[in-house]
């Protein structure tokens, strides 16, 4: 999936593979982040696709993983690294606490 200001597409659908979190790929699906434009309105629609996908499993926050979790890339960039923030508070520990709020 990925989110904007704007949207959610869904890209492949959750049955399938997708090839995005080396180990990870058939027990986890991806939320990719898309900042296009308006980071604050992307941010919020990450959080609560995020949240709505958590309840739709019964999941709870602590099931969330980065892709640097997971292949050790810098993503999201825009939570997990501090030169690439607009806002010093939206780090991926404030991300996580967000989604909390709505679950």
């Amino acid at each position: 999936m990925a989110v904007d200001e704007k949207e959610a597409v869904m890209a492949i659908p959750l049955n399938e593979v997708a090839w995005h979190a080396g180990p990870a790929n058939s027990s986890s699906f991806s939320i990719e982040i898309c900042e296009s434009g308006n980071r604050t309105k992307t941010l919020e629609n990450a959080i609560e696709l995020t949240a709505y996908y958590l309840k739709q499993y019964g999941w709870n926050t602590s099931a969330l993983r980065t892709h640097n979790d997971w292949t050790g890339k810098n993503c999201p960039r825009i939570l997990i690294d501090s030169t690439q923030r607009k806002q010093t508070h939206e780090t991926w520990e404030w991300f996580v606490e967000e989604v909390d709020k709505l679950l």
